[in-house]
């Protein structure tokens, strides 16, 4: 078994692209739809444990399609992170997207995922659209692309990657690597966690990640889960959750939220009633959808002094505000067909953060 080497993963942009269709196999009703991996580049580099499971984590929640449903989405982004034997962390990203079709017939969705060592949700987006593109044309197309891709050299922080195109159906496409300064807030968005969680939670499940509870987070929509997990986790920088990190958890793997240890994961609401007959102790239950606990928890932002508690919070009051300006500004700007101006919700949110561990230590 040959595995991906150290002086690989800081200079491969990725290390592994997928994409994931749902088959009708006519079997029962609850099985009848199954994902398979219809396309994988490279086609054969590495044995990785992860590629037997890539459907799992590409449709977490294939429930919902063993019947028809009109509440599919066109198209839907979000991440997964998976923890290496080492300890060290490999990012998911996950492009869905619903071909178009009969509105009396069900058209199933396929899954673009790729998977890389660095963090970077804008860069990998945009590159999943392009594999997307060529999908239609041709796997070839596909192949050709990806292999361009990787004979780039990876670009230094701020710098950008040209990638020429091999036929005239396609343009040359860039992407561009962040600054190391703006690594973080580039691959964490948190509009969604300050849309979602007032501050008053925000702040109580920050205080039970710093004592290592274990917390389960649950939303209708996996692109919720993915983004609101992995922003709140953000705000321990410059510290990192050492622990179990599944932001979307699938259905096989229900029993880690019976682990001894610390965890953090994301659950799919559908399947919350199943692991409420687990057999879990102390467990922090988090209704995205609904801005509340769903059980009773042990309150830990008691245990951080008021001096530090009354900065965080307007702190994320601050942010949660100019996500409010920003909304109304860019529906404001589509009325009048111009650009919105649109403020950075991270920096009040990310300073105040930095400054209570400052204040901390």
């Amino acid at each position: 078994m040959s595995k991906i080497s150290k002086e690989s993963k800081l200079t491969r942009l990725f290390d592994y692209c997928a994409i994931v269709e749902l088959r009708d196999e006519g079997g029962t009703k609850e099985d009848k739809i199954k994902p398979f991996v219809c396309y994988r580049f490279p086609q054969s580099s590495y044995t990785d444990p992860f590629i037997n499971s890539v459907t799992q984590f590409c449709f977490p929640d294939i429930d919902q399609f063993q019947e028809y449903s009109k509440d599919v989405a066109e198209t839907e982004a979000y991440s997964f992170v998976l923890t290496e034997s080492d300890g060290e962390r490999r990012f998911g990203y996950c492009l869905r997207i619903l071909p178009k079709g009969s509105p009396f017939e069900q058209t199933l969705p396929f899954c673009f995922c790729i998977l890389t060592f660095s963090p970077c949700f804008s860069l990998f987006n945009k590159l999943l659209l392009e594999v997307s593109k060529r999908y239609e044309t041709s796997s070839q197309a596909i192949t050709s692309f990806l292999e361009a891709v990787l004979q780039c050299k990876f670009p230094a922080p701020g710098e950008t990657l040209l990638v020429k195109a091999s036929s005239g159906s396609f343009s040359n496409f860039t992407f561009a690597r962040p600054n190391d300064s703006e690594r973080l807030t580039d691959f964490i968005c948190y509009k969604e966690l300050l849309t979602k969680l007032d501050s008053t939670i925000i702040l109580k499940v920050f205080a039970s990640l710093l004592v290592e509870r274990r917390i389960v987070f649950s939303s209708t929509k996996l692109g919720t889960l993915s983004s609101c997990i992995q922003a709140i986790i953000s705000l321990l920088y410059p510290f990192q959750w050492q622990h179990i990190f599944i932001p979307v958890l699938p259905r096989p793997l229900l029993s880690y939220v019976c682990a001894p240890m610390p965890f953090v994961v994301g659950l799919l609401e559908s399947s919350l009633r199943e692991v409420g007959s687990m057999p879990i102790e102390q467990v922090m239950f988090v209704d995205l959808d609904e801005n509340k606990f769903l059980l009773p928890h042990v309150d830990d932002l008691k245990l951080i002094p008021n001096s530090l508690v009354g900065p965080l919070s307007k702190g994320v009051n601050q942010a949660a505000k100019i996500v409010k300006k920003n909304k109304k500004r860019k529906n404001a700007a589509e009325l009048q067909g111009i650009a919105p101006v649109i403020e950075d919700e991270s920096k009040p949110l990310t300073e105040a953060f930095m400054l209570f561990f400052v204040d901390l230590l």
